[in-house]
């Protein structure tokens, strides 16, 4: 009976370890983590994309790491044809690639960059390579209009001399990019709005005389009529003539004519 016991014992699935086992040695996400990282030598995702859910589906055989020894690093171009964003979709119908990855991710985030890159590159060597190297062919070759926007145009005189001695930028910039043919052409500015002036100092007094000349006229003609009686908006009728642009006067005029 005992010996059925200690084959049973030997057998049995993790999935049906009691964690009391384990609750001395392991207990929070960090432990686990770090005692299949740092001391079993598995290859893991950010720790921030590793959740409970992951690791029950690693601790029961439904998901699956690689050995620090079994994985193929590289580094991909920060192209955006060569993004996670962009082959994540389409990978993810694969189970032999999805397996080594959570099946959730916390809010705005997605498989870590590099973990995702290294896993494929594995698993699938030659279709990494063959993307990269067409995004660099399409990138970096001369053929193409859109190519030559990307790059500086320039003399062979002037690639010689730019090329000729060592020198290391001493500060950051913009300048270098914004030689690239595509960049846009300095902006001249708006065109100012320029409005013409009211009149010049000359209108200004001939108008004012003019101002003058009328009010007296009519204090004249107010003085024959109703002798003796000086109203106060005889002094505001010359003021606002005063303050009028120089068309408004002439209207006002031409009116005070066909009065006469």
């Amino acid at each position: 009976m005992q010996e059925d016991q200690i084959t049973e014992s030997k057998k049995r699935s993790i999935e049906y370890l009691d964690a009391r086992e384990l609750s001395w040695k392991l207990k929070s996400k960090s432990d686990f983590i770090t005692y299949l990282d740092k001391h079993k030598q598995y290859y893991l995702p950010d720790e921030a994309v590793v959740n409970k859910d992951f690791l029950k589906e690693v601790l029961s055989g439904k998901k699956q790491l690689l050995k620090k020894s079994q994985y193929d690093p590289i580094t991909v171009p920060h192209f955006d044809e060569l993004s996670v964003r962009t082959l994540w979709p389409q990978l993810q119908k694969d189970k032999a690639f999805t397996q080594y990855f959570p099946t959730t991710f916390p809010k705005d985030k997605g498989p870590p960059r590099e973990y995702f890159f290294n896993i494929l590159n594995t698993l699938y060597p030659e279709y990494l390579q063959q993307i990269m190297a067409h995004a660099s062919k399409q990138r970096m070759s001369a053929e193409g209009e859109d190519n030559k926007k990307q790059a500086i145009e320039i003399s062979k005189y002037w690639e010689e001399e730019l090329k000729d001695m060592p020198f290391v930028s001493q500060k950051p910039g913009k300048t270098l990019y914004l030689l690239k043919s595509n960049s846009k052409a300095i902006s001249k500015g708006k065109k100012r709005k320029v409005v013409p002036l009211l009149g010049s100092i000359g209108e200004f007094k001939d108008s004012k005389k003019k101002a003058h000349d009328q009010y007296q006229v009519q204090q004249n003609r107010q003085a024959q009529n109703q002798p003796g009686q000086k109203g106060e908006a005889q002094q505001m009728n010359i003021d606002s003539m005063l303050m009028q642009p120089t068309n408004m006067r002439q209207s006002q005029e031409e009116a005070n004519k066909k009065k006469k």
